[in-house]
């Protein structure tokens, strides 16, 4: 009976070692949680369609818009500049998110990311410096990787470089190596600016990703919170539960396994001053 009670308690402790680092697990891989925030097909032809292998960014519900709130998400982002008509451009429908100084240029919906593209529109012919802008809201406690893509149909348009809230991050030399960096918001927010002295610029696509951001739970201020259910569109989202929740159910059963080793313990102690 002795052994049987020292193997039951051996074997609880095995079980509770393993429960509690899987619990420390757990916690370090919420911790650590990779989230993309955005990802912008610029000058997508159908901003509502994703492509196979793309996902929207749990901050966005379409692949591409003018700089306003997301009807969906409620987030601030997209392009800054005006909207004009499209008359005159190859007719893709009315889609297109078309601005005074940058169109779209695009084979057909189902094109690539890295193929469709925003493209600076009559800059150079009215001496303007040809620039694109996006600009993204932000949770201001996090640090963000930024990747930005670039196209070169017509061969005019790379070298282009990459500015994050006014500072130069990196330059584009080849439509194989995207420019990736590492950003903070200001003030709420990311400002990613793509800028060139050649003819044009091809902005192709962005993608901002970051650790997932939790809102305070001291304060009724959710902007730090992102949605990574997969409730941003009928495209979007990660889908992914989060990894924390099974936590609680996990703590009950290292409780009770505890309780089983420490009583049979108690029934070591009680045989042996017998």
């Amino acid at each position: 009976m002795k052994n049987k009670a020292v193997k039951l308690a051996v074997l609880a402790l095995a079980v509770i070692m393993s429960l509690t680092c899987a619990v420390s697990v757990s916690a370090e891989d919420a911790a650590n949680k990779n989230v993309v925030y955005y990802f912008v097909d610029c000058g997508d032809a159908d901003p509502t369609t994703v492509n196979d292998g793309d996902s929207l960014g749990a901050y966005n519900s379409v692949t591409d818009q003018f700089f306003g709130k997301d009807s969906k998400t409620g987030k601030e982002w997209g392009v800054v500049d005006k909207a004009v008509d499209t008359e005159g451009q190859a007719n893709y429908g009315d889609k297109r998110v078309t601005t005074t100084w940058t169109w779209v240029d695009t084979p057909g919906d189902d094109a690539d990311k890295g193929a469709s593209n925003r493209f600076c529109h009559d800059m150079k012919e009215n001496g303007l410096d040809r620039v694109i802008t996006y600009k993204f809201e932000l949770p201001e406690n996090g640090e963000y990787t930024i990747e930005v893509g670039f196209a070169n149909p017509w061969g005019i348009a790379i070298p282009a470089d990459v500015y994050l809230n006014g500072a130069k991050a990196g330059t584009c030399a080849s439509t194989d190596t995207p420019v990736v960096a590492k950003a903070s918001s200001k003030d709420g927010y990311l400002t990613v600016e793509a800028k060139s002295d050649m003819d044009t610029i091809n902005l192709a696509y962005i993608i901002i990703s970051g650790a997932e951001i939790k809102a305070d739970t001291d304060s009724d201020d959710t902007t730090g919170t992102a949605d990574t259910t997969g409730n941003t569109g009928s495209t979007g989202g990660s889908g992914n539960d989060n990894p924390t929740e099974t936590a609680p159910q996990t703590g009950f059963a290292v409780a009770a396994l505890t309780a089983a080793a420490i009583g049979a313990g108690a029934y070591i102690v009680s045989k042996k001053r017998r």
